[in-house]
């Protein structure tokens, strides 16, 4: 049996990867039967990671007179205030603006068709069954909803799949037929140029023809 050809340290750079089948005199005589094998040049590394907030929080803790937290996130705050190790001396917690009343929650296992599982895994979002089952239950929702409509997808990629695939299936344009459809481009240039044809819809156009749509990175639409 022939032995692992031996590689020094010096003879590779860091972060360099050596094929040890290129090492092997009988390589190309054997090459049907050679496991195809790579073995890793490591540069040994010791990292501490510091994983409380309140350590990068203390020196701001210190040059302020008082600090206001104010977020429709921070709830429960005894668990924000663990973290930051600080007591929050004063705190209020207002209810939602929105009446239990006046909302509606659910879980949608499929759509119309109930062979075609909404399950947004990577496999299936990038199927074309997938996407066209999420495009009419958007516009079955735009059809029956007044006003504007918010969507939130997991990722700028799966945004740009669907778009893609209902501009060609048409389904885009039956959408555009009952909203106004925006979208939030990844690029952070585009953004306010965005925002402004948004606010330009709303004052020209009907309230009940807005659909904007945004990705899960919540920096506005999509």
């Amino acid at each position: 049996m022939q032995q692992r050809p031996q590689i020094s340290p010096g003879d590779v750079e860091d972060n360099q990867w050596i094929d040890t089948r290129s090492q092997s005199s009988q390589f190309k005589r054997y090459q049907p039967n050679v496991a195809q094998t790579t073995y890793p040049i490591h540069t040994q590394q010791l990292i501490f990671y510091c994983l409380s907030p309140s350590v990068a929080f203390a020196k701001d803790l210190r040059l302020a007179r008082s600090l206001i937290f104010a977020s429709g996130t921070l709830a429960p705050l005894a668990t924000y205030a663990g973290e930051l190790k600080i007591p929050f001396d004063i705190q209020m917690e207002c209810n939602h603006v929105i009446d239990l009343d006046r909302t509606f929650m659910t879980a949608l296992s499929h759509g119309r068709n109930p062979n075609v599982k909404l399950r947004a895994t990577y496999q299936n979002t990038d199927k074309v069954e997938f996407q066209d089952e999420c495009g009419l239950i958007v516009l079955d929702v735009c059809q029956r909803v007044p006003y504007g409509v918010l969507c939130f997808l997991p990722s700028y990629r799966f945004l740009n799949v669907i778009i893609s695939r209902w501009m060609a299936s048409g389904l885009w344009q039956k959408l555009n037929e009952h909203k106004t459809v925006f979208y939030e481009e990844k690029s952070s240039a585009n953004f306010q140029n965005t925002m402004n044809r948004f606010r330009e819809a709303n004052g020209t156009l009907q309230m009940d023809k807005t659909l904007t749509a945004a990705a899960k990175r919540v920096k506005a639409m999509f």
